[in-house]
């Protein structure tokens, strides 16, 4: 039968597939048309047949599509399948040539197929990708993705049979990253690559013979892929590194590899050798670190196999003269792995630390003599079990868990012999995993654990000594020990004094490790480089100063240029005084010898400048500079004198060309600073002989630098002499005769800008001015505005200029930018001391022309700079002007003019710029013209006013405090305060400028000191204002904001009281404190309405609420509340004329009330007591509180409880404040008191029984009826005997043992807080609170005041709970103290070690001598918190290259190594119980546990128990009417159905052996397990009980037999 074969499978694609893209591509329904079709047709030929698809697809166009070619690929693999099949049923004997002559052709024409199919579809695949025209016109055909991968599949299954070696190189050519940058042909390589290895469809020994041909070529190409990491795509390295331990780790391919010589001996030989070479060249540790742990378990496999055959051949004593094979490569040799050890475990992420740490012991659980010569010597199995304890404590953050282990690292040093830290670069050393430890613990999180690590480095003695002369390099371990000290939590004051250990042990260490002065240049390069702390670099430079001081070391340049780079990258405030200070003391010890080569006065001078004048003009200093051999300062500030001015220029000589300005300025600052120092018949010799010379020198006066440097130079010793009171006449008249050097180089400065301005105007407009030539034009400027400066020391030259400045702002039209501007500035300065210097009509006319000035300027970048000075210089003149007539009645200017071009210049001015500005338009609306101002009176003038002035301020990016104060003089000036049209204006910027500006206690306190200090004055309009001041003492969101200037006298004093009163400076106190003082009768009637209005808040909006939580902000709002309403109490008066009393007595009993938190409560209270007080009728207010006690007999709790502090504070205040007329009501008080402390709640009776105790205490003798009586007596001694209430008593403070409760209502009481207490709070913090959880604690110490100790419904219950767990706290900060001043080596042993470094021997340190040798029991058992091996598997599953990879990254769905039990816990109704079970599950690595229930693991209660054990174990839904069903699917499965039961043919578990699969069924907890699933189980267990009760809970039961399972599996494993 003669067919078209290609027409037959056209027509048979069309049929099945046709025009439905959707259609894949069915391999299997093919495979039966090739079987049919070799059926029907039996002549047919199965190479001619491969011959005409060649053909066919050799001369397909790109019309063909696509899908048909896979169709027709699909059926070649069933045509060679077929022909596979086909020759495995001829039997192999009956076999001829001929056949196999056939199938050899057969698979050459198929290899010919797949290599046109790779080369149109995959290797030309992303050029066509590439190719836009292409795009465009295979837009019908376009190749489809899953196309291709159809392809891969089918070309790997073809591969998979006839093994072709070309195909395999093919594949490998594809995947080569390196050779082959063809993106797409690398991805298409991988989809047949693995296709080929994970065929799960293959036999064994097809698996086998494909590793044998394909492995040799694959293996060194995914390994070149994997060198080369770093230029090879993402994709390529992701999935080479997917492959690789696919085959080297997988079990069937190691079995493989290990089975054939051939490949055994490459993988020990060259693959290992090739990967180690590709892990090495990795750019990145991590990288490095993760293919050693991907891997490491290859090297390790082939060491030990090595190791059995080494031993094999010993036993057999078989001859040298045997084939030897190339050595085997050995990882643990290398140096680089335990490089890359060493480097991951002092990582700071966790991951490297844990696979590193995982490698390490791996290695050492191999057998010792694999790794004896590359690890120290000395160390046992002992020493590496603790070094793994020490190394994991580090993961604790609690210092109570981790001391106990860290004190055992001395036992890490026993035995030691020639061994030294000169060694820790080798993993030999013992020295090398010591240096690891330290590390570790210097990055440690918990500072307090981190210190203690520090202080034992510090005082090592094994260490320090050798850090100095031995070669040891600085950053190896000097480095990281110093910048672990960079923390203000170690180098404090504070902490400092209170643990003077650090300080001791740090100078010892700076003994041993600074012995010269190349020492010391090192440690002050790394201090000012790396350190960013101020307290570490002034620990540091403190403790350095006596040691050089001792050792008189000579400074050098590099010295003081390390010094001052310190101090510029810390300008001196207010909390770097102390550096400054230090630095001096620093310079002081040192001894400058006048005989230096290598010592540059310059640096000196430029170092001495940046020190404050008050620290270099003491005695000390002087007498330190004075103590150098023939005045080596004066000397050398003479010769540079002389040099700098004295030298030939070769400028031009009208140039002004100087060097920078800032350079300049520092070189003559520097000399000033000198001069200032010396003694004051230096400075005169100085002036007289140095100075004065220079005004006659030619050179000089003939070159204008020279001038320039010269004046500014003047400038310079002028200010430093006043600076210092050292600036007399005389000195200023020795310098007279420069003032007309000063003022020809003014005019002529000003002049010749102007005409060479002229200049260039005439000649270009557009010319571009360089960067460098601007530079030089602003540093004249700068140069400049110093020299004038002088003007102010010269009185005589005063009148001269400022006449000579007003006539060119007056007369002259044509002044350029620099000219006008500096003229501007001479007028200035010549103005403020020079009097007023003019008549009225002069300055009319000279505002006139101010207001008008516009100069003459190009934009370039020079404007930038010169424009704002011009614009500040111009309104500090108008306001010179306007400030010295704001009083004359007789001045007049144009106020609308001034006020519209001073609104217009804000839109240039920023910073300091504006202050002249804000000034002049604070004049102008305070400027009344015939009894009124135009300007505050027009509506839109204000609002201009306000939002240019906002504006301009919040985008000035530096507030100086003049701006600040100018701003809010400005928008908030007292004259706007009484305007109708501008009060809406300040209530909406009051508002705005606290939310914008708020975190900054200089602009909020200002302004808001400022508002009340008007508002004090101008009390009219505090009812005006009475909203905003309501919603300011409500303020909390910037609690604790201490104001910057009051910063400096912190200190004194804290010194001068340690129990001195901290004021929290922030918005809402500043305004409680100003109600507070209102006492004056015209603030009576706000005061009164402000009480009523603040109490009636609680029944307002968010106040109102009843549930909130005690950290809320809600919470802080009320605290704030009351205390302001507590503080008006002192200042407001009852009477029985008005009805004050009345509703503020109404309001308050309503909101006790309310439900509110301890803290509001407690000011609640306090409110009360104090309104109770101050009725106008005590009798009456006694008698109302006896009927409001008596009515709440069945009131809350929380009511009563109140109820009770209130009325025995009132009581115990009547007592105390006791009169004739107080008799009933007191005995009548204290008879209401008495019954409450039988109340059926503890802390309604608790508040009874204290309230009792401390009024019979007294003795009081109006109550001596109580007194005396028997049952009174016995109350009061079980109250004064009972343990828990002394404990009470001592922990609690009652209001009744205040004698004045008004006391409290005291602003100075109600607003501030003990200092000393919040130090306890703070000394009690736990250690791995951070700075910021601090921080949160003492804001909530402020908000809820509980200094202010409390004794009501919250309280009383919680404070049994506080009080334990401070017993707890105390326990442990006793605990920790002891393990502190426990220190691994005393400081004193270091120091006896100075001398001889080199010959430490166990007198010098805590470790036993070498005559006694260490034992089991020198190392302490303590407690710890272990990894478990299984994590590990969890981690190396996490750690998966690629998500799209075959191997889920999620360890709860994986059944690797898990345990073949499951637990069963449908039964259990208890979520607690449900939780622990899992928890327990988790621990011990169960295959499965059933729940009833998916939604518990969402539950927060459950979620506190299980402690997110749900998300590491596999967890399944089975609810009771599914659980017989799953029942039975698991015994089907072969697991053996188990159920905890007492059952009359249950098992002792004693006794039980488990089977190896089983299923655990737990009961409900009070029925057990019903008995309709009795049926279904194999066993019943029960678990042997020797007490009373029936039985345990079901949790503990699952537990118990868990682990009775867990425990035969691992007595198994180990027989």
């Amino acid at each position: 039968m003669n067919i078209n074969i290609i027409d037959f499978l056209t027509n048979i694609f069309k049929e099945n597939y046709g025009n439905n893209n959707n259609n894949e591509i069915n391999i299997e329904q093919n495979q039966s048309l090739v079987s049919s079709l070799f059926l029907l047709i039996p002549n047919l030929s199965k190479l001619q047949l491969l011959l005409d698809l060649e053909i066919y697809l050799k001369n397909s166009t790109i019309s063909t599509d696509n899908r048909f070619l896979v169709f027709l690929l699909s059926i070649i693999y069933n045509i060679i399948k077929y022909n596979y099949n086909n020759n495995k049923n001829i039997n192999s004997n009956n076999s001829d040539n001929n056949n196999n002559n056939t199938n050899e052709e057969v698979e050459n024409k198929t290899i010919s197929i797949i290599k046109f199919y790779l080369n149109k579809f995959i290797i030309q695949n992303e050029d066509s990708g590439n190719n836009n025209n292409d795009k465009k016109n295979n837009n019908s055909n376009n190749i489809d993705e899953n196309e291709i991968k159809n392809i891969t599949i089918i070309i790997s299954n073809i591969q998979n049979l006839i093994f072709n070696k070309e195909i395999y190189s093919t594949c490998c050519q594809l995947i080569n990253g390196v050779s082959n940058s063809n993106n797409n042909s690398n991805k298409y390589g991988f989809f047949i690559v693995n296709n080929i290895l994970n065929n799960e469809a293959l036999s064994t020994s097809i698996v086998e013979k494909m590793s044998i041909e394909f492995y040799p070529t694959l293996i060194p190409v995914i390994i070149e892929n994997l060198e080369n990491s770093s230029i090879i795509n993402q994709y390529t390295k992701q999935q080479s590194l997917l492959i690789l331990p696919k085959i080297l780790l997988d079990k069937n391919n190691v079995s493989i590899i290990e089975n054939n010589q051939r490949l055994k001996s490459l993988y020990q030989t060259n693959w290992l050798k090739s990967l180690w070479n590709a892990i090495v060249k990795q750019k990145d540790i991590n990288e490095r670190l993760k293919l050693c742990f991907f891997f490491h378990q290859c090297y390790f496999d082939c060491l030990l196999f090595n190791l059995k055959k080494s031993s094999k051949q010993q036993q057999k004593q078989q001859q040298v003269e045997e084939q030897q094979l190339e050595p085997i490569f050995n990882i643990i040799e290398k140096v680089e792995y335990w490089n890359i050890l060493f480097e991951s475990l002092i990582d700071k992420d966790s991951l490297p630390r844990k696979q590193a740490v995982h490698l390490l012991k791996n290695t050492v659980s191999l057998p010792s003599m694999l790794w004896k010569d590359q690890l120290p010597k000395n160390w046992e199995q002992k020493q590496w079990n603790l070094f793994f304890s020490l190394y994991e404590c580090f993961d604790e953050t609690k210092s109570h868990l981790f001391i106990p282990v860290w004190v055992q690292i001395h036992n890490l040093s026993v035995n030691v012999k020639d061994d030294n830290f000169t060694q820790f670069s080798k993993p030999t050393s013992i020295y090398f995993w010591i240096r690891i430890l330290y590390l570790r613990g210097f990055n440690h999180i918990n500072i307090n654990i981190k210190k203690r690590v520090i202080l034992d480095a510090l005082a090592d003695v094994s260490i320090v000594p050798y850090l100095n002369g031995y070669g040891i390099d600085f950053s190896e371990f000097q480095l990281p020990l110093l910048k672990a000290l960079d923390a203000y939590e170690l180098s404090n004051p504070y902490e400092l004094e209170r643990n003077k250990e650090l300080g001791e042990r740090l100078s010892t260490y700076f003994s041993h490790c600074v012995k010269s002065t190349n020492d010391l240049e090192q440690v002050l390069q790394f201090t000012s480089k790396s350190i960013q702390e101020i307290k570490t670099i002034i620990l540091f430079i403190s403790t350095l100063s006596p040691l050089v001081s001792k050792l008189k070391l000579t400074p050098t340049t590099t010295l003081f240029e390390q010094l001052r780079s310190i101090l510029i990258c810390h300008p001196i405030q207010n909390d770097n005084n102390e550096l400054y200070q230090q630095v001096c003391n620093f310079i002081q010890s040192l001894i400058i010898s006048t005989t230096q080569e290598n010592l540059s006065f310059s640096q000196i001078s430029k170092i001495l400048s940046l020190l404050p004048n008050e620290m270099t003009s003491t005695q000390d200093f002087k007498n330190w500079v004075n103590s150098t051999n023939n005045n080596w300062f004066i000397n050398n500030l003479i010769n540079s004198t002389n040099n700098f001015f004295k030298e030939e220029t070769n400028n031009n000589n009208n140039s002004y060309n100087i060097d920078s300005y800032q350079i300049e300025k520092e070189n003559l600052q520097g000399l000033s600073r000198i001069l200032s120092i010396c003694l004051d018949n230096e400075i005169s010799d100085f002036i007289e002989t140095t100075i004065l010379p220079l005004s006659n020198l030619s050179s000089l006066l003939e070159s204008n630098k020279k001038k320039t440097s010269l004046l500014l130079f003047i400038n310079c010793i002028l200010e430093e002499l006043s600076q210092q009171q050292l600036l007399n006449c005389n000195i200023i008249e020795k310098l007279l005769p420069f003032k007309e050097i000063l003022v020809s180089l003014v005019k002529e400065y000003i002049v010749l800008n102007n005409q060479t301005t002229t200049t260039t105007t005439t000649t270009t407009a557009t010319t571009i001015m360089s960067k460098e030539d601007s530079e030089k034009i602003i540093d004249q400027f700068k140069t400049m505005e110093s020299i004038i400066r002088i003007i102010k020391k010269f009185n005589n030259t005063n009148q001269i200029l400022f006449n000579e400045m007003q006539r060119l702002i007056v007369e002259t039209k044509s002044l350029d930018l620099k000219g006008i501007t500096v003229a501007l500035f001479v007028w200035i300065q010549s103005r403020q001391y020079n009097g007023e210097g003019c008549t009225i009509e002069e300055q009319e006319i000279l505002i006139k022309k101010l207001l008008e000035l516009e100069p003459r300027y190009k934009f370039d970048s020079t404007i930038s700079f010169l424009l704002p000075k011009f614009i500040q210089y111009k309104w500090t003149c108008i306001h010179s002007i306007l400030y010295s007539n704001s009083s004359s009645t007789s001045f007049k200017y144009d106020q609308e003019k001034t006020f519209d071009l001073a609104i217009s210049a804000l839109d240039n001015a920023t910073g300091s710029v504006l202050i002249p500005i804000f000034e002049c338009l604070s004049i102008v609306i305070s400027t009344n013209k015939d009894g009124s101002n135009l300007i505050t009176s027009n509506e839109e003038y204000m609002n201009q006013l306000f939002k240019q002035s906002y504006l301009a301020f919040s985008d000035s990016n530096r507030k100086p405090n003049n701006l600040c104060v100018a701003f809010t003089n400005l928008l908030f000036n007292s004259v706007l305060f009484e305007n109708p049209v501008t009060i809406p204006l300040i209530k909406e910027y009051l508002k705005q400028t606290l939310g914008d500006w708020g975190e900054s206690a200089r602009i909020s306190c200002g302004l808001l000191s400022h508002c009340c200090a008007i508002w004090s004055k101008k009390t009219n309009t505090l009812p005006i204002f009475l909203n905003e001041i309501m919603d300011l003492c409500l303020l909390t969101s910037e609690d604790q904001l201490i104001l910057e200037d009051d910063y400096e006298n912190s200190n004194e004093e804290k010194n001068n009281n340690i129990e001195s009163k901290q004021l929290f400076n922030n918005h809402g106190y500043i305004i409680r404190w100003f109600v507070s003082q209102l006492e004056s009768k015209e603030c009576k009637p706000f005061v009164e309405t402000l009480l009523l209005e603040l109490m009636q808040l609680n029944f307002k909006g968010e106040l109102s609420k009843r549930e909130y939580s005690q950290q809320s902000r809600l919470n802080k709002i009320k605290c704030k509340l009351w205390r302001t309403l507590c503080s008006l109490t002192h200042i407001v008066s009852f009477s029985e004329s008005n009805d004050l009393y009345e509703k503020v007595s109404d309001l308050m009993w309503k909101t006790l009330e309310l439900k509110n938190h301890g803290n509001v409560r407690y000011l609640i209270q306090l409110f009360i007591v104090n309104v109770l007080i101050k009725s106008p009728n005590i009798q009456v207010t006694n008698q109302q509180l006896i009927n409001r006690m008596e009515s709440a007999i069945n009131a809350d709790y929380q009511i009563s409880a109140s109820l009770i502090i209130i009325s025995s504070t009132f009581l115990y205040y009547l007592l105390n404040n006791y009169q004739d007329n107080y008799q009933d009501c007191v005995i009548n008080l204290f008879k209401t008191i008495l019954p409450w402390s039988t109340d059926f709640h503890h802390a309604v009776r608790t508040t009874s029984q204290l309230a009792i105790y401390s009024i019979i205490n007294k003795k009081f003798k109006i109550l001596q009826q109580f007194n005396d009586n028997q049952f009174i007596l016995s109350l009061y001694n079980y109250l004064d005997t009972h343990k828990i209430q002394k404990r009470l008593r001592e922990k609690q403070t009652l209001f009744i043992q205040n004698d004045d409760p008004l006391k409290k209502t005291l602003a100075d009481n109600i607003f501030t807080t003990s200092s000393s207490a919040i130090d306890s709070n703070n000394n009690d913090a736990d250690d791995d609170m951070d700075e910021n959880e601090k921080q949160k604690q003492q804001q909530q110490e402020d908000d809820d005041y509980s200094n202010l100790s409390v004794l009501d419904d919250s309280v009383i219950p919680m404070s049994l709970l506080d009080i334990s767990k401070r017993l707890i706290k105390d326990f442990q900060v006793s605990f920790q103290n002891n393990q502190i001043q426990q220190p691994i080596v005393p400081t004193s042993a270091l120091s006896k070690a100075e001398d001889q470094p080199t010959t430490i021997t166990s007198e010098n340190s805590n470790t036993p001598s070498s005559s006694s040798p260490s034992t089991e029991e020198d190392i302490l058992d303590f407690q710890r918190r272990i990894t478990p091996w299984q994590w590990v598997n969890k981690l190396e599953e996490h750690h998966q290259i690629s998500s799209g990879s075959g191997n889920s990254s999620n360890s709860k769905n994986s059944k690797k190594s898990r345990q073949s039990i499951i637990v069963c816990g449908t039964l259990i109704e208890n979520t607690p119980n449900i939780a622990g079970l899992i928890r327990t599950c988790e621990i011990f690595n169960v295959e499965e546990v059933a729940i009833p229930n998916n939604k518990l693991l969402s539950d927060p209660q459950f979620q506190r128990v299980s402690v997110s054990a749900e998300k590491w174990v596999p967890t399944i839904e089975v609810t009771k009417p599914n659980l017989l069903d799953y029942l039975k699917l698991k015994k089907k499965q072969g697991y053996s159905i188990l159920g905890v039961e007492q059952t009359s043919q249950s098992k002792r578990l004693s006794s039980f052996q488990f089977p190896q699969k089983c299923l655990l069924l737990l009961g409900q907890e009070q029925n057990g397990i019903p008995a309709e699933y009795l049926s279904i189980i194999d066993y019943a267990v029960e678990i042997e009980q020797l007490g009373q009760i029936r039985s345990l809970n079901v949790h503990v039961s699952g537990s118990i037999v868990i682990w009775e399972y867990t425990q035969q599996q691992i007595l198994k494993q180990q027989q």
